[in-house]
């Protein structure tokens, strides 16, 4: 029987995801050949192969777990700019995911399949015992004649760690830092996640005498993290948190709302128009909300490369409000969104979708329907 596109994209997709994990089961096999310790190899390929094939199973459970954590927009839209504390955040976001990935009930199902999947006859057992044995926490490294230990900061327990990294092992030496890290035991000591340095920060007692259930006092572990380093950010680059600089703003210079334009792994063209959509209560439940989504859907297929991390969707939900109101716009010299980027995404739209903007018409509201107050956005 002959197939449809649509069966032809599934397969496609299927093939290159296959792709990817044939190769990624390679590599992991050559680095197992080359290192000591192969449970360094699978802390590494874990990480890799949740990234790369979790979205689907998981979309929305993991999504909200991960904002729980994340920086502020502001922090999200500067600390780019600095290498090293963008690898930082980079390196507890990892430690988030891992924390996902053991401690939820959704998280421990993909776990446990990625570890059948794993090169790790030998060490398959132990690796299912994460779950309950990892110990996240602040710790204080401790070299010895014969090994290496990290000191739990809340617990005093100390651990035998194995790090082969002679760089870390040099940063240890001289400096004796203090880690935000995730330890993963083995069969005769724990290997480590990504090492977060809290050594600047003066406030340890304030996470370390916090009496918590282990998974709540984690979860605040990982809110005291972020908001220090939100703060060392900042303490970079203070001028937009200047006190004077807010007095000089008017109304109109405030930042506007912000929801990243970026498409997650794997997801539908119609799973992220939906998506977009709710991030405007009024958009969403529009009386005629589908001719949006399926307008919306059209211009996410047309720009593809225009969905990005960085990029704000808030001007696109604009101007689809334009579009489905009475307003009279002449995309070729209306100055009423002057060079806005709402502007933009109308010169786009009317140039590529006319047909869809004429329909759009039997479907339009009054300009002002836009600016009501919608009651469900008010608190019950």
């Amino acid at each position: 029987m002959k197939k449809s596109k649509k069966d032809k994209k599934k397969l496609l997709a299927n093939q290159t995801e296959n792709g990817f994990l044939t190769k990624l089961q390679k590599g992991t096999e050559k680095l197992l050949n080359l290192q000591e310790n192969p449970y360094d190899v699978f802390v590494y390929t874990i990480m890799k192969r949740f990234e790369y094939t979790h979205v689907d199973a998981m979309e929305n459970n993991l999504v909200q777990f991960m904002e729980n954590y994340y920086l502020d927009f502001p922090d999200l839209d500067k600390i780019v700019n600095h290498k090293d504390l963008a690898n930082n955040f980079d390196d507890y976001l990892q430690i988030v995911q891992y924390y996902y990935l053991l401690t939820t009930k959704q998280g421990k199902k993909e776990f446990k399949k990625i570890v059948q999947w794993l090169p790790a006859e030998d060490e398959r057992q132990t690796l299912l015992t994460w779950p309950g044995t990892h110990v996240i926490s602040l710790f204080q490294p401790t070299i010895t004649k014969d090994a290496l230990y990290f000191r739990d900061l809340k617990n005093e327990i100390n651990y035998e760690v194995l790090i082969n990294d002679e760089e870390i092992i040099n940063t240890i030496q001289e400096k004796q830092p203090i880690f935000l890290t995730l330890l993963l035991p083995t069969e005769n000591e724990n290997v480590v996640g990504p090492l977060l340095e809290c050594q600047n920060y003066n406030n340890l007692n304030e996470i370390l005498t916090k009496e918590l259930p282990k998974e709540k006092w984690e979860s605040q572990l990982f809110f005291w993290f972020r908001n220090n380093l939100s703060h060392e950010l900042n303490e970079l680059d203070p001028d937009l948190f200047d006190d004077n600089f807010f007095d000089s703003l008017s109304d109109e210079d405030f930042l506007p709302d912000y929801y990243s334009a970026e498409r997650y792994v794997n997801e539908s063209d119609t799973d992220f128009a939906e998506r977009l959509l709710k991030q405007d209560t009024k958009l969403y439940n529009y009386a005629h909300s589908q001719k949006v989504k399926q307008m919306l859907v059209k211009i996410i297929q047309i720009f593809p490369r225009l969905f990005i991390a960085r990029a704000n969707i808030f001007p696109l939900l604009e101007a689809l409000k334009v579009i489905f109101s009475d307003l009279k716009v002449d995309p070729e010299n209306d100055q009423f969104f002057s060079d806005s980027l709402t502007h933009f995404w109308i010169l786009l739209i009317f140039e590529y979708l006319p047909e869809e903007v004429k329909e759009a018409e039997k479907f339009e509201v009054k300009s002002e329907y836009w600016d009501e107050i919608d009651d469900s956005d008010l608190p019950f």
